[in-house]
């Protein structure tokens, strides 16, 4: 609501500026209330359709979400923002406010990471 209220003017990208806005202001918020950075990445909800794909489904969504918060918090976002919120490396440097080289060699060193911890498994 706040950045609805301010009626700024984004330069560059308007989803890269939204997800950057709210990812500021959650940092601010967890900062404020002395919560953990790492609480803040919880993207992962098991769909369930019969018991069996469920248990499937929740085993491996255990093993993702241990790889991916094996990763720094910084790698993290870049994941979250790439995997699930489909943003462009460029989006998600103009969020992160540093160059796109580093968006992209920090991805790729977090799917090394992820792919290292889960093997064969999924």
């Amino acid at each position: 609501m706040r950045l609805w209220r301010s009626r700024i003017e984004p330069a560059g990208n308007r989803v890269s500026y939204v997800f950057g806005a709210v990812r500021n202001a959650a940092l601010d918020q967890a900062r404020r209330r002395k919560l953990p950075l790492e609480s803040l990445t919880s993207v992962f909800e098991a769909r369930q359709s019969s018991p069996v794909d469920a248990a499937i489904e929740a085993e491996r969504q255990v093993a993702v979400r241990l790889a991916v918060d094996a990763l720094s918090p910084d790698q993290q976002q870049v994941v979250v923002l790439r995997l699930y919120a489909n943003l462009t490396f460029k989006q998600i440097a103009e969020i992160f406010g540093e160059p796109l080289p580093t968006v992209a060699s920090r991805y790729r060193r977090a799917l090394v990471r992820i792919k290292e911890r889960l093997g064969d498994s999924i």
